[in-house]
């Protein structure tokens, strides 16, 4: 586990292994996989640890085609979220440069607005 631009980036299995609170803190979470398997396998630990289900409106699924209206869709629910709410991005190994940057700079408006919601970032 260490910190990368103020983001907490965890190992491929400490999602399904780790004890403790801080693996579902609020704020926004990176987690490193190595395969396509691996990023759903930490999705669904993450939303199975959270005592929530992966839902549309929480969870993005990157693919190739995946476009910036997406992204910013997901960040204005991300500023509205209740406390407690898992949002995840994930699939990120597959996006394309310009819209991962999208992402980082969405995020980076956006970290002081978050109200206490959980935000992973899977790839």
């Amino acid at each position: 586990m260490c910190l990368l631009n103020g983001c907490l980036c965890l190992q491929t299995a400490d999602l399904m292994h780790r004890s403790g609170a801080d693996v579902l803190a609020p704020g926004v979470h990176v987690v490193a996989t190595d395969s396509a398997l691996g990023v759903m396998r930490q999705v669904l630990s993450a939303y199975c640890r959270a005592a929530q289900r992966p839902e549309r409106h929480t969870l993005l699924l990157c693919s190739s085609a995946t476009a910036a209206d997406e992204l910013e869709s997901l960040g204005h629910r991300w500023r509205g979220g209740r406390r407690g709410t898992l949002f995840c991005v994930a699939n990120l190994q597959v996006m394309r440069a310009s819209l991962l940057n999208g992402c980082l700079r969405l995020l980076n408006g956006c970290l002081h607005q978050l109200n206490g919601c959980l935000c992973l970032l899977i790839g």
